[in-house]
């Protein structure tokens, strides 16, 4: 079950290790507040014998989130307080609902029971990780059918009985509850003999996984069906903006599948850190820290931690945007194209950026759940022959389909190489190849571009002096 029995197990064995310290210090009544996911009905039971001090168990779910923690706890939308349903009970939870009026509108302070507090926390965060797999989910479809996931999104929020928040596509969810929670929940459904309504909750957490697997599948197809030996800029790694907090961030997975297939990663946070980069890079099989992950060996040497965005993408092939820092909204990208290899790519994993000005510079654009970019579009035509034309199907077969150096592939039966780190001749022979005349393509077309805007201009400096002479 990974993160969700792993926690709930740790953290019921440190609480009621702590709770039992308390009890037996206090020496009138005792009241102690535990955060979610910490089975306060067990620690109370456990805690009660050979006890005589009296003490009650209220549970206190926080809803805050990274980045926003102290206006969250200002003004929350909510707050649960669960207790047992005796006069005891009652009395406890309200002498700290009493605390949180002080500065929070009466009407917000929730008083219910004890499983009801906990569980309403839990379904909370699983209803948002829902939401984020299904907007992910639909985005996929828009890439098959030509469909704009942020017009569908659009259309979705403005149903009062849906809204807008948590409707944006990307390249997966991260952070240190929303799966976890997610998980708690699946193991308390298998506890309690509960399979389908676990099964249920997993999914989530396996479509999660699958949009970060497929994102690193579209890097490596558009990239000609190989990255070996190709840096990659890798700006932001946070799970989202104005936070430092890397657990469970989309960026370790896509990271690490880049990393299998070859690539060279040049990495850029404005927040993280080098070490922490390098801890979550290679963090063993089962560790502590991210149980849940189950990786293969990864070499930090084809790993670069940047100074700058603009020190990442200097002689890259590619870039992903992994985190929505505003920052990066405002970056000189000409700067940036003039410097990285072509064709450059562009891979939006956060739909943060303006992609048809990027593709006015010259960009080659892949973002999450939009129309193609008419460069792969042109190679869909290339690889295929013109037989298919813009049938979707004819494009899920040369840009989604999985390649012979795919990441999930590699996973299930081993790299294909014939000697130390490089692919199959053949396979090589014939990316490299497509990858020259891809470039000659692209290269043919911006001139063309330019000799049109040359043209233009010389029809409108012509057009001028006529009416000059008349």
């Amino acid at each position: 079950m990974g993160t969700g029995l792993c926690v709930w197990i740790c953290v019921c064995v440190f609480t009621y290790a702590s709770v039992r310290v308390c009890v037996y210090v206090c020496k009138y009544v005792c009241v102690c507040v535990l955060t979610p996911g910490v089975c306060a009905l067990q620690v109370l039971s456990g805690c009660q014998d050979g006890v005589k001090t009296r003490f009650e168990v209220i549970s206190n779910p926080e809803f805050m989130s990274a980045g926003t923690a102290i206006q969250d706890c200002l003004n929350p939308d909510r707050v649960l307080i669960g207790g047992r349903e005796t006069p005891e009970g009652q009395a406890a939870v309200e002498s700290l609902a009493r605390l949180y009026r002080r500065w929070v509108p009466s009407e917000r302070v929730l008083s219910m029971g004890l499983w009801s507090s906990e569980l309403a926390k839990l379904a909370a965060n699983a209803f948002l990780a829902q939401r984020v797999s299904s907007i992910n989910a639909i985005s996929a479809l828009c890439e098959e059918t030509g469909a704009d996931v942020e017009q569908v999104s659009h259309a979705i929020g403005t149903d009062s009985r849906i809204g807008p928040r948590f409707l944006m596509a990307g390249c997966g969810f991260g952070g240190p509850a929303l799966q976890k929670h997610v998980l708690n929940l699946v193991y308390i459904c298998e506890s309690l003999g509960l399979t389908q309504v676990a099964q249920y909750w997993q999914q989530v957490v396996e479509m999660n996984d699958w949009v970060k697997a497929r994102f690193v599948r579209r890097v490596i197809t558009s990239m000609f069906n190989t990255i070996r030996g190709k840096r990659i800029a890798i700006l932001g790694f946070a799970y989202k903006a104005n936070t430092t907090d890397t657990r469970d961030t989309a960026a370790i997975d896509v990271c690490r599948g880049l990393l299998l297939d070859g690539a060279a990663l040049a990495v850029y946070d404005p927040k993280v850190g080098t070490e922490q980069i390098h801890l979550d890079m290679c963090l063993p099989r089962g560790s502590l820290e991210q149980p849940r992950r189950q990786y293969t060996t990864v070499s930090l040497a084809t790993v670069d931690v940047a100074r700058s965005a603009y020190d990442a993408c200097r002689g890259a092939h590619g870039l992903c945007i992994l985190t929505d820092w505003p920052e990066f909204r405002s970056l000189d990208f000409r700067a940036i194209y003039a410097s990285m290899m072509k064709p450059a790519f562009v891979f939006d994993g956060r739909d943060a950026l303006d992609h048809s000005g990027l593709r006015e510079i010259g960009f080659v654009v892949y973002a999450l759940g939009k129309p193609l970019d008419p460069f792969l579009m042109q190679r869909q035509g290339w690889d295929f022959g013109e037989e298919g034309g813009d049938d979707p199907r004819v494009m899920r077969d040369a840009l989604g389909g999985m390649s012979g150096l795919s990441l999930l592939r590699r996973e299930r039966e081993g790299p294909t190489t014939s000697g130390i780190g490089d692919p199959a001749g053949p396979v090589k022979q014939q990316h490299e190849q497509q990858g020259q005349q891809a470039l000659e393509l692209h290269q043919q077309q911006r001139e063309g571009e330019r000799e049109g805007e040359g043209k233009g201009a010389g029809e409108r400096e012509g057009e001028g002096k006529g009416g000059g002479k008349g």
